[in-house]
């Protein structure tokens, strides 16, 4: 292939995934080998065409000795030459376990954070067609799904990779063309990495043995992959927000009927999706989680499942809760508080609470939804206290002439599993009182002869704003 012709493949891919525009500022990654050398040469021959800030940014691992040290002084020496900034990484990975993922984690880490610090729109890389098949088939054998079988993405969170359409050999032979030297790493080798044992060993077996074509096989499933991933994600936008109650940074609650509604495809996706925003990675999470989660939905009550990254999974009667557990802080106090007489408003942990005296009530009063309730001021016996739930606990439910366990109660009411500890319990010196937002205890409910009565109001703003969330996706149904 000619120079011109490499050229014009170049752009028109850029061009047709919309991958810089004039102007841009484009930090790239450079190793020194053939790929991103020649990604360096391109974008170089465009630059006074397009406008374009080129940058580079190295990581020297120190895990070749010399040969380390050599890459370093190439591309310093290209960049003097060229007039391209260029910011260097030493770190030192001798030992460290995991090498190939913790490599690429440094390196994408420091790519970040120069692109933050000197405002660069993009950082390039330059991946091509046999790193691409690579990425495919050791996604299959880990198990991924359509968006992990896509590949390498043209263009990912600010990061693109416009050398996809062309071979390694290809850019070897454009090197030569344009006579530019390149550092060769003797690691890529060396059958010590899982990337290197599919490059050297797997594909090439499979070219032999089952089909010559394979690269090129996986490269049209890898384009077929991306093509149904962009369709589902825009599925998934559609439906994340439907489906979706609440929404922080460290947690996430989703309509489980709703959830149950959409096709499997698209459930997988959501989960992804939610997995990613709270981990705050787009790698680790596979088909074989998702499996596990429908093992989950099978089962009846609140199940929990932990994935990678610290998130945890949570299915239970009404909702799918994911938390990232590192992140997440659990706010509530579960020391006990005394009340000795009536109070118009206090704070007890995430609830306002009121309580008011009455000497009349009225229909509508009675009528209150569950976190208001009316009893008998006389058969409350002073001082109260309000905590959480302990073992043995039991009480009378209102209408019910029998003692019951609380967590028999819980489990009848189909309470959400993972919000039972979170249920405040409020006592008087005799007895349960009040299970908060679901039943008084049937020994302080008001009757013909009650002269006084006691208004207990609770309020909780998470929960509130779940409650209307879930109205909300009910009425959109």
């Amino acid at each position: 292939m000619s120079i011109a012709k490499v050229h014009k493949k170049f752009i028109d891919y850029v061009l047709e995934n919309k991958l810089f525009k004039k102007g841009s500022k484009i930090l790239v990654g450079f190793s020194g080998g053939a790929d991103s050398t020649a990604l360096m040469r391109i974008l170089l021959h465009f630059k006074k065409e397009y406008k374009l800030s080129i940058m580079a940014a190295h990581v020297n691992y120190q895990l070749r000795a010399e040969d380390s040290e050599q890459d370093e002084r190439f591309v310093k020496e290209f960049c003097f030459e060229y007039n391209v900034p260029i910011f260097i990484k030493r770190v030192n990975l001798l030992g460290v376990s995991g090498m190939e993922n913790k490599a690429r984690e440094i390196r994408m880490h420091y790519f970040n954070s120069v692109k933050e610090h000197s405002k660069v729109d993009i950082i390039a890389l330059a991946h091509h067609k046999d790193d691409q098949v690579e990425t495919v088939m050791g996604r299959f054998l880990r198990g991924a799904a359509f968006n992990g079988l896509a590949g390498i993405k043209p263009e990912f969170n600010g990061i693109i990779h416009p050398f996809l359409l062309f071979s390694r050999q290809e850019l070897e032979e454009y090197l030569r063309a344009v006579d530019s030297e390149w550092r060769e790493d003797l690691s890529n080798y060396s059958n010590d990495y899982t990337r290197n044992k599919i490059r050297n060993v797997l594909i090439p077996s499979l070219e032999k043995d089952f089909n010559p074509n394979i690269r090129e096989k996986l490269m049209d499933y890898s384009t077929i992959f991306y093509e149904a991933d962009k369709y589902f994600s825009n599925e998934t936008k559609r439906l994340y927000k439907r489906i979706l109650l609440l929404e922080s940074e460290d947690e996430i609650y989703f309509d489980l009927d709703g959830f149950l509604l959409i096709s499997p495809v698209i459930q997988f996706y959501i989960l992804q999706s939610a997995w990613e925003s709270l981990s705050k990675s787009t790698r680790d999470f596979y088909y074989y989680h998702f499996k596990e989660f429908l093992s989950i939905l099978e089962l009846d009550g609140g199940k929990e499942l932990s994935l990678p990254g610290n998130i945890i999974l949570q299915k239970d009667y009404y909702s799918i809760r994911l938390y990232n557990k590192s992140t997440y802080a659990d706010k509530v106090d579960y020391t006990s508080r005394e009340i000795s007489a009536i109070r118009a408003v206090f704070v007890f942990n995430d609830k306002r609470i009121q309580m008011q005296k009455m000497k009349q009530i009225s229909d509508s009063d009675l009528k209150k939804n569950g976190n208001c309730v009316i009893m008998d001021l006389d058969k409350v016996k002073f001082p109260l206290t309000l905590r959480y739930r302990e073992p043995g606990d039991r009480f009378i439910p209102f209408g019910m002439t029998g003692f019951k366990k609380l967590k028999d109660f819980f489990i009848d009411e189909k309470v959400e599993k993972f919000q039972r500890d979170k249920v405040v319990i409020f006592c008087d010196t005799e007895k349960i009182i009040w299970v908060a937002e679901h039943r008084i205890d049937q020994r302080v409910s008001v009757d013909e002869e009650t002269k006084w009565y006691l208004m207990l109001t609770i309020e909780n703003i998470k929960e509130n704003k779940l409650t209307m969330a879930r109205k909300k996706t009910k009425k959109e149904k």
